[in-house]
């Protein structure tokens, strides 16, 4: 799965000063909550053991920390103070929590394995609720919410809807759906490409980047057209960019907006080569910065318009390096040339605060 878990806009005004990152072993086999300081990129390392599909999001001073495949639970942590979660939850079997977002004063996770959205008190930890998406279900009780974004208010969800009665889960087309945070219901949605994940686009304050692309069909050899479009949320308007995997002859598997006119893209080339690509906005060009040696996992960008990639061993070096790449996105240059941030344990998600 792919997931984008990005901090609510709304609230978090303040220059970010810490990354924290979940960690896990080369061979998935454990995993560690870690921080980074942004001033002197000093670590502190295995803080708490976490699963080995751990997904993080950041609310002002809330740290939620998931447990997707085979877990199905998430925690709740006041950031800064990891000595005792302020609550723990057990979600249904096969729920998959890979995302969340507060909206309304509710916590929102999303489950990639239901077709439901679960609605939390951030008070009582009690579920109040959910946000039914059954209008989306492909015909296999899934939609697979890879994303959530709270946006002036308003909640968005990135949905793969990917066709699990099919041997490979073929994608039927990824979906944005619009949410009332306050009657908990869709209210909108727009068909887009394949695998969807939603950005933030600095100084768009009416405008979301959804990037979409990556997911093999039934026969593994047929490639969806992915690329990036923009929803103009004040209309609803989704507009293509031009830039498509296509016409890039790339695989879009991740994106991060960094200022108003520039980002950073993860990509791979027609011979599974990656590439860490720089976005110009002015003409959705891209250009290849580096084909780094690891494997790039996630890339988030930070209000100091930092874009900071996990990185692990890639496939062939399974015991090789690892760490955290940080580009600068304006000037499209590497601010860590003699390597990446080291961690104990391999990066593998991350948010900032």
């Amino acid at each position: 799965t792919d997931t984008d878990t990005d901090t609510d806009t709304d609230t978090d005004t303040d220059a970010d000063t810490m990354a924290v990152v979940a960690t896990v072993a080369g061979d998935y086999s454990v995993g560690a909550l870690a921080t980074v300081q942004l001033s002197d990129w000093s670590v502190t390392d295995e803080i708490i053991p976490l699963s080995t599909d751990a997904y993080l999001y950041v609310h002002e001073e809330l740290l939620v920390q998931m447990n997707g495949f085979g877990t199905d639970t998430w925690s709740a942590w006041t950031l800064g103070d990891y000595s005792e979660p302020l609550h723990e939850q057990k979600m249904a079997p096969g729920a998959n929590p890979i995302t969340a977002a507060v909206c309304a004063d509710k916590l929102f996770v999303g489950q990639y394995g239901k077709d439901k959205i679960a609605i939390y008190d951030p008070d009582t930890w009690a579920l109040t609720g959910t946000v039914d998406l059954a209008a989306y279900d492909d015909g296999d009780g899934a939609v697979e919410t890879a994303d959530l974004l709270t946006w002036n208010g308003t909640l968005y969800a990135g949905l793969q809807r990917l066709d699990r009665n099919t041997s490979n889960w073929a994608s039927v087309g990824g979906k944005v759906v619009e949410i009332d945070c306050d009657t908990e219901t869709a209210t909108d949605a727009w068909d887009v490409g394949p695998n969807p994940s939603l950005h933030p686009w600095p100084g768009h304050d009416g405008e979301l980047v959804v990037r979409t692309g990556i997911w093999y069909g039934e026969d593994w050899s047929a490639l969806f057209d992915g690329g990036l479009a923009t929803i103009d949320l004040s209309t609803g308007t989704v507009t293509e960019t031009g830039l498509s995997e296509v016409t890039e002859n790339l695989n879009l598997n991740e994106l991060a907006m960094g200022t108003a006119t520039t980002g950073i893209v993860v990509a791979t080339d027609a011979s599974d080569v990656y590439g860490i690509y720089c976005l110009d906005t002015t003409d959705w060009s891209l250009t290849l910065a580096e084909n780094p040696s690891l494997y790039p996992r996630s890339a988030k960008a930070n209000s100091e318009g930092e874009v900071w990639i996990t990185a692990r061993p890639s496939w062939s070096e399974p015991e090789g390096a690892s760490g955290i790449i940080v580009y600068d996105s304006a000037t499209c240059s590497s601010l860590v040339p003699d390597g990446p941030i080291e961690t104990t344990l391999a990066p593998y998600e991350l948010a900032f605060y």
